[in-house]
């Protein structure tokens, strides 16, 4: 009886000591170990994945208006930006400009966003590639400034504000059927940008 009881304290012991070589294992640094690679689920952009220089929106009292300046991607991974949002406009898209074949440029939603790479700048200018904001509510008045997100594809967006300038120029056309509801977005108002 006595063997059987040693016998067994001995297992006991060496189960307990076994056990807490294993979970030490565990918890420490194991450089072979495989890390965890699940991305089912992919984070959304950092709200700071971007810096916007020199921003600035185009002053007005009809229903849009255009946002310009230098989007730069200070994150390590690629950022797509499709869209915005504003309190003081119902509908904010990405913008650019192409040539029509005639010699003349025209503006058109960009289908799938800008995708700036990292350490990449955007360069959103009147005439060119912008950020377009439409159906305002309100007249924006040159030295005042807007708040306004802009969105990610994946879902995360980002917060930037810009002063209200004058400014005159960048003649383009629209092509795009469905956004004359958004307030004349045709070639009259669309144009002065």
């Amino acid at each position: 009886m006595k063997n059987i009881q040693k016998f067994g304290l001995k297992s006991v012991a060496l189960t307990a000591a076994a056990l807490l070589a294993l979970t030490g294992c565990a918890a420490g640094n194991n450089d072979n170990e495989t890390p965890n690679t699940d991305t089912t689920q992919s984070a959304p952009a950092e709200a700071g994945a971007l810096e916007f220089t020199e921003s600035w929106a185009k002053a007005t009292d009809g229903s849009m208006t255009g946002v310009f300046g230098d989007l730069k991607n200070v994150s390590d991974a690629d950022v797509t930006i499709t869209g915005g949002k504003a309190d003081f406009a119902d509908l904010i898209e990405v913008h650019e400009t192409v040539e029509d074949g005639t010699g003349s440029t025209k503006m058109q939603e960009k289908e799938g966003g800008f995708t700036i790479k990292p350490g990449d700048t955007l360069e959103l200018r009147p005439g060119g590639d912008h950020i377009m904001v439409m159906k305002l509510n309100k007249e924006l008045v040159p030295g005042e400034e807007v708040t306004y997100s802009v969105t990610f594809a994946d879902g995360g967006e980002q917060e930037f504000t810009s002063i209200i300038k004058e400014f005159a120029g960048a003649n383009e056309e629209y092509v795009g059927d469905d956004h004359d509801e958004h307030g004349g977005h045709g070639d009259d108002e669309h144009g002065d940008h």
